[in-house]
């Protein structure tokens, strides 16, 4: 298991640098730091991943954070875009390339909603085409959502934890087994500064208000990739959103499922196309400039 601490000589090795340089940017405070018991000092992987995009830097060393070294592009012309790539490791099952092509995509300055809207969204959107001409495309449809998954997991690990004191609550609606969209929802929410608590997926409308009543969020996310009744659903939504109406707490809605409901006018509703607007939601949500960080 991937340690959640580098020493400096790790870190050192990481980025092509001198220990001592290492060492001399902890000192000055470039870099945080913590000292073990037995007096040695560690650097979170969080903190490590967030100098090295602060200052973009490279990585030399990407096997001590446990990713692939030398990504397999053959076939693949020097042109092909990023989520074309990413698509063929999915397809492939190749679960180490496609976490490793996305973590550089991140540690070269991408944001996590960028990631999700430009390589992941695209790549699955052609993949799940498949089932359509081949039966077995639901395997590959399955596999590489289960890729996907490890890979938010992932950068998800490489994140700071939030300490700011926005709180989002999400997931999807009873019926909605898809975890994928909620979960990016989440971590792009998470890498914005955002303290949230992911509800995952198939939540009654029931459990979403008990957590509400509990944690008192700010706002609600609920994404919407599948209905299954939907006349039931939408009795069910209006008895939500009316009780979220009556809290003012701002709700805001995403999926491919959104034309299956009659959505209201309101000033506490929002919708969101993707994970970029998601995060300028919230901004709006807070008051905040839209490219300002949601912690400042």
């Amino acid at each position: 298991m991937l340690s959640q601490t580098l020493s400096p000589k790790e870190l050192a090795q990481l980025i092509g640098a001198s220990e001592s340089s290492l060492k001399r940017w902890i000192d000055s405070g470039r870099i945080k730091a913590h000292k073990t018991s037995g007096g040695h000092r560690r650097i979170s992987i969080a903190e490590a991943i967030a100098f090295i995009r602060d200052n973009n830097m490279l990585i030399e060393r990407p096997d001590l954070l446990g990713l692939k070294t030398d990504p397999d592009l053959s076939g693949l012309p020097s042109t092909t875009d990023r989520s074309t790539i990413l698509e063929k490791y999915l397809l492939d099952g190749h679960t180490e390339e496609a976490v490793s092509l996305c973590f550089s995509e991140y540690i070269s300055g991408m944001s996590i909603g960028e990631l999700c809207d430009t390589l992941i969204q695209p790549a699955l959107k052609r993949i799940g085409c498949i089932w359509e001409h081949d039966r077995y495309g639901i395997v590959i449809e399955h596999r590489a959502t289960d890729i996907c998954l490890r890979i938010m997991n992932q950068l998800r690990f490489y994140l700071e934890p939030p300490t700011g004191p926005v709180v989002g609550i999400g997931g999807t609606p009873r019926g909605d087994v898809y975890l994928l969209p909620t979960l990016c929802a989440a971590v792009t929410l998470e890498s914005e500064g955002v303290t949230v608590n992911n509800l995952g997926a198939d939540v009654p409308f029931s459990s979403f208000l008990e957590a509400i009543e509990r944690m008192n969020p700010s706002f609600v996310w609920l994404s919407l990739s599948h209905i299954d009744r939907v006349e039931d659903f939408r009795s069910e939504f209006e008895d939500f959103r009316f009780e979220l109406e009556s809290l003012s707490l701002p709700l805001i809605l995403g999926g491919h499922a959104l034309g299956k409901v009659e959505i209201p006018i309101s000033p506490d509703i929002h919708i969101g196309k993707s994970m970029s607007d998601l995060v300028s939601i919230v901004r709006r949500i807070q008051g905040r400039p839209t490219n300002s960080t949601l912690t400042e």
